[in-house]
């Protein structure tokens, strides 16, 4: 397929330190297959229970910033399809021993109640249920 890939670009956005040093960030590639455009994102954002605020921060810098140079014909949000991926470092809001024993305890009859619990629980779920991106 590579004779129908065409406007390939990569860029790459810090986001560590308040964007000084490359430790956080994404690395971005953004082409065209046929007439679809692609943007994939593999990101490493801030770790830590209490710094989910931080990750949704970094998120949308990514998200805002990414070919957003003259040069560029398309934006993040502009593409067909769009990947984000990578360590995006988001906890369950649970006590650690809380999330191993709804683990330990999960059966066959108990795991949909289980599952939703965690589900529940989950940092990114809740932020993506928060903020229209």
């Amino acid at each position: 397929i590579i004779d129908r890939i065409s406007d390939v670009q990569s860029t790459k956005i810090k986001s560590g330190f308040g964007g000084t040093v490359g430790n956080k960030g994404a690395v971005l590639i953004r082409f065209c297959l046929d007439d679809t455009s692609i943007v994939v994102a593999n990101c490493h954002l801030e770790s830590g229970q209490k710094k989910e605020k931080e990750r949704v921060q970094q998120m949308k810098e990514i998200i805002t910033t990414a070919f957003s140079e003259k040069s560029s014909k398309y934006s993040y949000m502009q593409h067909d399809i769009k990947i984000f991926f990578g360590d995006l470092n988001f906890r369950v809001n649970l006590p650690y021993f809380t999330v191993l024993d709804i683990i330990d305890n999960m059966t066959h009859d108990n795991y949909a109640e289980q599952l939703e619990t965690l589900l529940n629980n989950d940092q990114l779920i809740q932020y993506r249920l928060d903020y229209s991106w």
